[in-house]
């Protein structure tokens, strides 16, 4: 049946191949996720929380700094990081320029 029909085990083949590459990649990103945080994760989240005015710090500024513990994974310091930059306020590019000149 399949001597006939060299495209089909091609594509069974690109399947196999494509699928295998897939999981691997998943399995990769998932103990990558459940890595310990870095310290560079840390000094990032510290880094959004200092630039919060503390008129706009409120119950999620709490949650965050509760949730805080050194055996944070990778994927629960993301979480915590876009939860802060999703409440800290944007500046326009003259603002940046001028604390670079300010440097």
């Amino acid at each position: 049946m399949l001597k006939n029909t060299p495209w089909l085990k091609s594509m069974l083949f690109w399947i196999v191949l494509v699928s295998i590459i897939f999981l691997i990649f998943r399995c990769s990103t998932r103990q990558e996720q459940e890595k310990i945080a870095s310290s560079n994760s840390y000094e990032r989240l510290y880094d959004c929380m200092s630039k919060i005015p503390s008129q706009q710090q409120g119950a999620w500024f709490q949650h965050i700094q509760q949730r805080l513990s050194t055996q944070l994974n990778q994927k629960q310091m993301i979480e915590l990081i876009r939860q802060c930059q999703s409440h800290k306020v944007g500046q326009n590019e003259q603002q940046w320029i001028e604390k670079i000149k300010q440097l």
